[in-house]
């Protein structure tokens, strides 16, 4: 870089700093309260809408990249299709526009953690937290399906959980309407991250659709199960190469309490070829809530026998009025009950086996009755 840009790009960098410090700058309607978030295009503010007198969160795209037609339209396109998107499961769009040299994209303030930051906080997150989550994402993907749209950047720091416990798919600055694919991309233009894409879009396959979205989520769900994304590599493109010559290993040899359905799902979300997917978020969510309601008795066999299960649902959100979400409570219930019950059954066949080998222990006990 050279010392012209170096210096530019260090005072653009002054200038947020600057307006994130200043009392009671407004941006677009919107009164910046403190920053709550900071990526490779902006920073993420939490302000009050003026005009309607409620809090909401307002992204504002750095202005290094403010002369950056690429950009530029990458962000609006993000706010048009998460408008477009009137979902439960999807951050909603309040506004975009631009002021005081600012683009900005005013959206749904959501009181919550993102997955990507629970996992650095607890690992492995709990079976059914994870499912309960991946559907209702998978509710979202359904949602864009009907509309023709595919997100193409499903990951851990894009998936939001309110302290009730719902799930909410956020940053749509990749997505593209599925007939855009066959015009307007060409096989080097890849968008997405690397970790989480799938083969056919780190190809620069034209026509993605939403099987690459249930790739990308089937990844994000491994990571959320086991603490670690499914390939690795020394650089970007090892990471991407290991998709096209191997399989992820089962999440079962990293997380041994998962039950054999849920490993069998996120094998199916992560086939290579496409057509050996989940063919839609429909499909995938019929597995997802078979999985959720019938547990695997090896999973429980395997909790039962451990002295104590090492992934666990994450703790509540710091300050929070609201306990854990109920379903993971259950979880935790659910496996408790197990090992209680496995252990009563040993307990009575131990009982059963000394009384069988010792009659004389047997007429004892009958005799104080």
């Amino acid at each position: 870089m050279n010392p012209s840009r170096a210096q530019n790009k260090a005072a653009q960098n002054i200038g947020m700093v600057a307006l994130q410090k200043a009392h009671r700058a407004v941006i677009g309607g919107c009164e910046l309260i403190e920053q709550i978030g900071r990526g490779a295009m902006g920073s993420v503010f939490k302000a009050r809408q003026l005009s309607m007198d409620r809090i909401v969160a307002i992204k504002l795209l750095s202005p290094r990249f403010a002369e950056d037609k690429e950009f530029v339209a990458r962000f609006k396109r993000e706010a048009r299709a998460a408008a477009r998107l009137s979902h439960p499961n999807v951050i909603q769009a309040v506004d975009v526009g631009q002021s005081q040299g600012y683009h900005y994209f005013v959206m749904e303030y959501v009181d919550g953690r993102t997955i990507s930051s629970l996992i650095e906080q607890h690992g492995a997150l709990s079976e059914a937290f994870c499912i309960n989550a991946a559907v209702q994402i998978a509710r979202a993907i359904q949602a864009a399906e009907r509309l023709g749209m595919v997100h193409l950047d499903i990951k851990p720091s894009n998936l939001m959980i309110t302290l009730e416990g719902t799930a909410k798919l956020a940053d749509f600055g990749v997505a593209m309407q599925t007939v855009d694919w066959a015009s307007d991309v060409q096989p080097q233009d890849v968008f997405g991250t690397p970790e989480y894409i799938s083969p056919e879009h780190a190809l620069g396959t034209p026509n993605l659709d939403s099987r690459s979205d249930i790739y990308s989520l089937g990844a994000t769900l491994y990571k959320m199960l086991t603490g670690r994304r499914p390939f690795n590599g020394a650089s970007v493109r090892e990471m991407v190469d290991a998709r096209f010559l191997n399989d992820p290993a089962s999440p079962q040899t990293l997380n041994p309490f998962l039950s054999d359905g849920i490993c069998a799902v996120v094998a199916k979300m992560m086939a290579r070829d496409r057509g050996a997917r989940y063919q839609n978020a429909a499909e995938l969510i019929e597995d997802l809530e078979y999985v959720l309601a019938r547990p695997s008795t090896g999973a429980i066999a395997a909790a039962a026998s451990a002295p104590q299960q090492p992934t666990h649902a994450p703790e509540p959100v710091p300050d929070s009025p609201v306990a854990q979400p109920v379903y993971v409570v259950e979880a935790r219930k659910s496996a408790l009950g197990a090992v209680v019950g496995s252990f009563l059954l040993v307990a009575v066949g131990i009982a059963t086996f000394l009384l069988v080998r010792n009659p004389e222990i047997l007429a004892n006990i009958l005799r104080t009755f």
